[in-house]
């Protein structure tokens, strides 16, 4: 007999796993909502009619976000947003502004000039262009130049490279070419204890970005509410990503129009009458025929003949919408991923209820 002694089973679970682990700063979490919020637009609507891609709507940014800046040497570092201005908090009122009737003769610049943190008069000027007609136009320091038409639902963000001295902070427009979500455009690293993207070097004089409180446990209470904002928003982005059915009447029909019947899930169609039975044969029999004569006419083209006679699955989707859907998907996934301990978290401080009720038990048996 062996007097070696037996191994626990890795897949044992012992007397500590019970134990709840530390959650963690609840930061990742806020920061990977943030980013939700700033690659979707602004109103995600489920309208019928398909919005324009992610990529083409205006974003939004926030005090405190974690965000991807390129510098003036053309280097992706990551960076802080300090502080965020409105064209109308820096322009006076009435100055003008260009419009389709008066258009200005000189080119703009590809790219803004670095404008520092405390160059006031460059801040300003990263709301303007230059005009030739001086007439009717503003006498003083900003005379020759009109608010750009591109200022709509623009903001002025005060960025703060991290891990930098404060004298490379800088003013930028928030639809610049220099500005990226974050860990676009610079790398993740694998050894990260989230799986949200996290910085290298946090700037610890941030703005804070709690939801309601900056401890992290009363902050907590607030992380369902915006978990069920930002997947109602991406669920509205899903839906507008699906190709547009005439006959379908809602949401819900358009979906489930491409789904496979046979998943467990989707509930199965109602038997067809021994009429409709026939009606429906015919009909395929009639597309049998069709196609059958389409590829005899395009047996020229192998590859023609071949598209001709298999359904085309990606007919009515569009390119630029999947490719925009596809990192806000991964986002959103990492987000959840990095919640779900704090939800767990969240559970345990919830005093444990005597006798549940009839709905919460019913509740708690069918999500098993």
């Amino acid at each position: 007999r062996s007097s070696r002694r037996r191994r626990t089973n890795a897949y044992r679970r012992t007397a500590d796993d019970l134990v709840l682990p530390d959650p963690g700063s609840l930061e990742p979490v806020r920061q990977g909502l943030l980013t939700l919020h700033t690659m979707l637009p602004e109103q995600a609507s489920s309208s019928r009619e398909r919005p324009p891609s992610l990529l083409e709507t205006p974003r939004s940014w926030y005090r405190g976000q974690w965000l991807d800046c390129r510098d003036t040497v053309n280097q992706w570092l990551e960076a802080t947003v300090v502080d965020i201005f409105l064209p109308e908090d820096v322009l006076p009122p009435g100055f003008p502004r260009a419009d389709s009737a008066r258009r200005h003769t000189m080119r703009e610049p590809p790219m803004d000039p670095a404008v520092g943190a405390d160059d006031m008069e460059g801040r300003r000027r990263l709301l303007l262009e230059p005009v030739d007609d001086t007439t009717d136009l503003a006498l003083d320091d900003l005379s020759g130049y009109q608010e750009r038409d591109t200022n709509e639902g623009v903001q002025l963000l005060l960025i703060h490279y991290n891990g930098w001295p404060h004298r490379w902070d800088e003013w930028i427009r928030s639809d610049s070419e220099r500005i990226r979500p974050f860990r676009t455009r610079t790398r993740h690293r694998s050894t990260a204890l989230y799986a949200s993207p996290t910085p290298q070097s946090v700037f610890q004089a941030a703005p804070a970005t709690h939801f309601k409180d900056e401890n992290d446990d009363v902050d907590r209470q607030a992380l369902l509410p915006e978990l069920v904002r930002a997947l109602s928003a991406v669920q509205s982005v899903l839906m507008n990503a699906l190709p547009p059915e005439e006959e379908q009447g809602n949401d819900h029909a358009r979906a489930m129009s491409f789904v496979d019947p046979h998943l467990p899930w989707v509930p199965s169609p109602r038997p067809m009458s021994d009429d409709e039975q026939m009606s429906d044969d015919d009909n395929h029999e009639e597309d049998d025929n069709n196609e059958e004569t389409t590829m005899l006419d395009n047996s020229a083209t192998t590859n023609q003949g071949v598209a001709i006679g298999r359904r085309d699955e990606t007919r009515g989707l569009d390119r630029a919408q999947l490719q925009s859907l596809a990192p806000l998907m991964d986002r959103l996934g990492r987000a959840l991923t990095d919640a779900a301990p704090h939800i767990a978290a969240l559970a345990d401080s919830v005093p444990e209820a005597q006798e549940p009720s009839s709905t919460s038990s019913l509740r708690i048996q069918r999500s098993l």
